[in-house]
């Protein structure tokens, strides 16, 4: 996403839809949001095999939830595998208490190590351009 527009590629026929509903001539790799709702997008590759895309829910024009980064294993050891970041967003992990326990910026889908770490939950949190998103993580051995 960028701005107020969404984008896709690796089709070669696309289906925009909007709560749901298909966009009427919207078939491109990119939509013009038009409002706050759920946006999802079938894609078409050269071979005919077809995907739909994770929803995109928007809030208000210019305001996307920050949905699409992921944890795992959950629960876990402490090595946590964290995918879907991007450059310029960063990850904080706070204890069940609040305490800072980890913080840097995103690993790019690398691997943090907290396995020092008492076993409990913890709350793993991305922030990218203001947008905070949070995940619960059990850590367990």
């Amino acid at each position: 996403q960028e701005d107020d527009e969404l984008t896709t590629s690796g089709g070669v026929n696309y289906q925009w839809f909007f709560d749901g509903e298909p966009l009427q001539d919207e078939n491109g790799a990119s939509l013009v949001i038009s409002g706050a709702g759920t946006y999802t997008v079938e894609v078409i590759d050269d071979l005919g095999c077809i995907g739909i895309s994770d929803p995109v829910v928007i809030t208000s024009v210019g305001e996307a939830v920050l949905s699409d980064w992921t944890i795992s294993p959950n629960p876990g050891n402490g090595s946590i595998r964290i995918t879907g970041t991007r450059a310029g967003d960063s990850v904080t992990i706070y204890g069940a208490s609040g305490k800072l326990v980890w913080s840097d910026s995103a690993p790019m889908d690398g691997i943090v190590d907290i396995r020092s770490a008492p076993e409990g939950i913890y709350l793993i949190e991305c922030i990218r351009e203001g947008l905070r998103s949070s995940k619960r993580y059990i850590l367990n051995r």
